[in-house]
């Protein structure tokens, strides 16, 4: 018959990397700590400043790097919204050009003027980029 093998290790799968280097830290410290305990006083005592020390310089650096993410958050959100009135920019200037064109050509023809096509270049090259760049969106 078929079994499932058995894990040996009985921990969750579910174990946040973060816990697992939070844990793996404080084992560390303790044995510092440990070994700092045997040491002789006056180097025991340079040694729990440094560690007290390096704790301080290990906040300090994570608050630093919450800032800058905070910072990062801010700056995300107002350069979409510059990004997103830039879209609307262009795509009010693409209507634009294909609908001038269009009047254009519509005004030629009605004068029975020669070569009225060449005023729909512009919109037919205005339709191609607006529908590559919309063919590009979807991909993404």
């Amino acid at each position: 018959m078929n079994k499932k093998p058995v894990r040996k290790n009985n921990l969750p799968n579910d174990t946040n990397p973060q816990n697992q280097l939070n844990i793996q830290n404080n084992i560390f410290m303790e044995n510092e700590l440990n070994a700092i305990g045997k040491l002789p006083e006056p180097l025991a005592q340079r040694a729990m400043n440094l560690l007290e020390k390096t704790a301080e310089h290990k906040m300090q650096i994570d608050k630093e790097i919450l800032e800058l993410e905070r910072q990062e958050q801010k700056n995300r959100l107002s350069d979409m919204r510059w990004f997103y009135s830039l879209q609307g920019l262009g795509a009010i200037t693409a209507a634009i050009f294909i609908l001038g064109s269009l009047g254009i050509f519509a005004y030629l023809v009605i004068n029975d003027k020669p070569n009225a096509w060449l005023s729909l270049i512009p919109a037919i090259i205005t339709s191609i980029v607006k529908l590559g760049n919309i063919k590009n969106h979807r991909k993404s």
